[in-house]
């Protein structure tokens, strides 16, 4: 199996489990939704250059929690930073920010 199946297997359960109502806004044991969640693990697999595909694979699961009701202007309570304020200067912050629109 190559990467592209990997993540559309694994993106079919993450769509599975947001339709059967997972609670996007649930917390992390640090404190973080799901939005947040992802961004951070999107971090650690985003090297630069950044792939393309990597891009758009991230991008297709941020929009997904956006649109299962991810709130994209959270606030980090102990950076006190959104999203976006906290991965604009990061390899990852082009992704987000495209997944996320203007803001």
């Amino acid at each position: 199996m190559n990467t592209s199946e990997q993540f559309m297997n694994a993106f079919g359960v993450l769509e599975r489990v947001v339709l059967l109502g997972a609670d996007v806004d649930a917390r992390d044991s640090f404190g973080n939704p799901a939005l947040a969640r992802a961004a951070l693990d999107a971090r650690q697999v985003v090297d630069e250059p950044l792939l393309p595909e990597l891009g758009i694979d991230l991008q297709r699961i941020l929009r997904l929690l956006l649109e299962a009701g991810g709130d994209p202007d959270w606030i980090n309570p102990r950076t006190e930073q959104t999203l976006v304020e906290s991965f604009r200067d990061d390899p990852f912050g082009p992704v987000l920010v495209t997944a996320l629109g203007d803001r």
